[in-house]
């Protein structure tokens, strides 16, 4: 057991490609920031080199993602897991992400992404 199981704190990471055909507009990022906002855990997304606060709207736009585009997630904290599932559901709810993490899909569409090791926590 790690410290941060010990502290009943986790951590999860995933993939998610975005489906809007307008890119991370302010409606998906609005409702976005609203799901995450909603848990303990703090939430980070980055493309390309850019790292924001998944509870921020304004820097959620400040990403610039566009169809296509590929948003690795970070959830760290208590709820990390719930976050995760919440913004995973709401994205495909409401079909401006799709979770390509397992698929393989993130990596055809994107090739490398930078910043990122070969394997997921």
């Amino acid at each position: 057991m790690d410290l941060t199981e010990s502290l009943g704190v986790s951590r999860i990471r995933r993939l998610f490609k975005v489906a809007d055909p307008c890119g991370l507009h302010l409606r998906p990022a609005a409702i976005l920031a609203k799901a995450v906002s909603a848990f303990d855990a703090d939430v980070f997304i980055r493309h390309g080199t850019r790292k924001v606060n998944g509870k921020s709207l304004l820097s959620l736009l400040t990403l610039c993602a566009g169809p296509g585009d590929v948003l690795d997630v970070v959830a760290e904290g208590a709820d990390a897991v719930q976050s995760m599932e919440t913004l995973a559901g709401v994205g495909q709810e409401q079909a401006f992400l799709v979770n390509c993490t397992l698929t393989g899909i993130c990596a055809q569409a994107s090739g490398s992404l930078p910043g990122m090791a070969a394997g997921l926590p």
